[in-house]
């Protein structure tokens, strides 16, 4: 199930949790907002954020849309990690927004620019990764795949339904496809 909310929108069908992060995300675009303040497009796009909360990112925290500004949360993480989250993910995500503005080579999506705005806007430490645990916030069920080395893979539900659809998933040693090897 997936909840859709813009800033300055009437929070009342929110969870407090999902409320939580909202007003963080409205607290992290106004600091960037007051830093960029010449920047008028920039701080308007921010400021027009849309938010989805969502039930299906598996093992990811959050998203971050460049072209239409909209950030996606994992809503069971948001819910089970709750203290953490509001205050590393959200500011990760709007670090992206910000970042992208100013990017205008090939840069990695976590590269110089997002730690610029990570240490210099809002005085966080960059981290790419999170640690919450995805057991407690993604269907636990694991998928076992094997391949001709012998190395055996355990895959998330997603990545599964990703190779039942066509993707092939490759062993990191041996180069060679993985095959699943049943319940």
């Amino acid at each position: 199930m997936e909840m859709r909310v813009k800033l300055n929108d009437n929070l009342d069908n929110l969870s407090e949790s999902q409320k939580n992060a909202v007003m963080e995300t409205e607290r992290a675009v106004e600091i960037a907002a007051n830093r960029f303040n010449s920047y008028s497009r920039l701080t308007n796009n921010l400021r027009n954020i849309t938010i989805i909360f969502s039930d299906s990112l598996g093992r990811i925290a959050g998203r971050a849309n460049y072209y239409t500004y909209t950030l996606q949360y994992n809503n069971n993480m948001l819910k089970e990690n709750e203290y953490d989250f509001i205050s590393d993910t959200v500011y990760h995500e709007v670090a992206h927004l910000v970042a992208h503005f100013f990017i205008t080579t090939k840069e990695k999506s976590h590269g110089r620019t997002w730690k610029w705005v990570m240490q210099d806007i809002f005085n966080l430490y960059p981290t790419v990764y999170h640690d919450y645990n995805p057991q407690t916030s993604v269907e636990s069920k694991l998928y076992e795949y094997i391949c001709i080395c012998g190395t055996n893979f355990y895959l998330s539900k997603n990545l599964h339904n990703k190779i039942c659809n066509g993707a092939i998933r490759v062993c990191k040693k041996c180069k060679t496809p993985v095959v699943y090897i049943g319940e």
